[in-house]
């Protein structure tokens, strides 16, 4: 590369800027997260559920372990759009039970014990494959029997299959570990080794969450916001977050084990770039695989709807574009309007409210100033060094 051959400040005033972006970024992603009141109603009504279904005599329930699988899990839950409520997906793994259990029956012993409570009786909705408590006007909890996998060797789990026929290969907790493992993967950054020094002005940085979620994480939240608004008229065929999530996984892995970069922007935009890598295409049709248990293929349904892969395709490279005009937007308003045609008026609200309050402090503190190349609010009469990779993670 040619780009550090000289620590002009032109060239640093470039880099801060990609870096700042970012910092924008994380911004907007606090804007999609729950809030604490909304988690924390959702925390005691799921461990409510849990203790209610443990304490019964039914020896098969009470050894029952519930825990919490999909975006709740991985940390990646987001507002919902166009509706009142989100997603609290559990698990129930009945260890007494085993294959030779019709899926039925497991199923029904799981929504008799609910049941019984008459609360979650005029609350409880029966899915194909689970038990939905519509805690109407914040969010519904999907409980999902389970048993264990005795031919998965990496503990995997069997769940009913939509038809209640048969069990289907399955492994949360696989999954989490899996991607708690590669969302603690560190990008190297070259930006680090620059001399900051150079610059003619430094941007302050901007205020730190009180607890930092990854660039992984935020980057999973950031496409399901986008998904959720792409596919508001047709959610039927919107990109099930699983997939979305397994695929920015496995390409941001392969990006920070492979490369080099100058700024986590540029990290964030190749691993959306490179997630069609990981589509598989076979024999039968499209497959993206569970890693941690044999069977288990997400885009199964993708080999049954044309429609599926199509509008996946089209709508990777529409948010792809929208993150790069984000990168390229000169100036925070300009920044902020990119994040608002991407994520929506709320994260982009969200941004203009935190930035305002951050240029007010800075103006009262003396350090204001403008940089003509970046755009940005940077201090001028007293330098403040931009923290390093605050985006994933890392503290200074």
């Amino acid at each position: 590369m040619t780009l550090y051959q000289s620590s002009s400040a032109p060239v640093v005033d470039a880099l801060v800027k990609r870096s700042s972006v970012v910092g924008i970024l994380e911004l907007a992603c606090r804007g999609l997260d729950l809030t604490p009141t909304q988690y924390e109603r959702a925390r005691a009504s799921y461990r409510a559920v849990g203790e209610h279904l443990s304490a019964t005599a039914d020896i098969r329930l009470s050894t029952a372990l519930v825990y919490p699988q999909g975006s709740i899990a991985h940390e990646t839950a987001n507002k919902p759009v166009g509706r009142n409520e989100f997603d609290v997906d559990a698990v129930s793994r009945m260890p007494l039970m085993n294959p030779e259990t019709p899926p039925a029956v497991a199923k029904a012993l799981v929504g008799k014990r609910l049941r019984e409570n008459t609360y979650y009786a005029s609350i409880l909705e029966e899915k194909p494959r689970c038990w939905r408590l519509n805690y109407k006007g914040e969010f519904h909890l999907d409980l999902t029997p389970s048993i264990l996998n005795p031919g998965c060797a990496q503990g995997g789990e069997l769940v009913p299959d939509r038809d209640l026929r048969c069990w289907k290969e399955t492994n949360p907790k696989g999954m989490l570990a899996l991607f708690d493992r590669r969302a603690a993967l560190v990008p190297r950054l070259l930006l680090s080794k620059v001399e900051m020094s150079a610059a003619k002005a430094m941007i302050e940085d901007l205020p730190q969450p009180a607890r930092f979620k990854g660039l992984l994480r935020r980057i999973v939240q950031m496409l399901k916001r986008n998904r959720d608004l792409a596919f508001i008229a047709t959610p039927d065929i919107a990109p099930i977050s699983v997939i979305i999530t397994v695929l920015a996984a496995r390409s941001y892995e392969l990006c920070v084990m492979t490369r080099e970069y100058d700024t986590e922007l540029d990290v964030l935009l190749d691993v959306v770039a490179f997630m069609p890598k990981f589509i598989e295409h076979t024999a039968d049709g499209y497959a993206i695989w569970n890693e941690t248990t044999q069977g288990e293929n997400f885009a199964e349904k993708w080999n049954k709807d044309a429609r599926l892969p199509l509008a996946f395709s089209r709508w990777h490279g529409e948010v792809l574009r929208g993150l790069q005009q984000i990168a390229s937007a000169v100036g925070i308003d300009g920044v902020t309007r990119s994040i608002g045609a991407v994520f929506g008026d709320g994260p982009s609200e969200y941004v203009r409210k935190e930035l305002t309050s951050t240029v007010s402090r800075a103006r009262t503190g003396g350090v204001l100033g403008i940089s003509t190349s970046s755009g940005l609010v940077v201090g001028a009469s007293k330098q403040i060094p931009v923290s390093k990779n605050t985006f994933y993670g890392v503290r200074d």
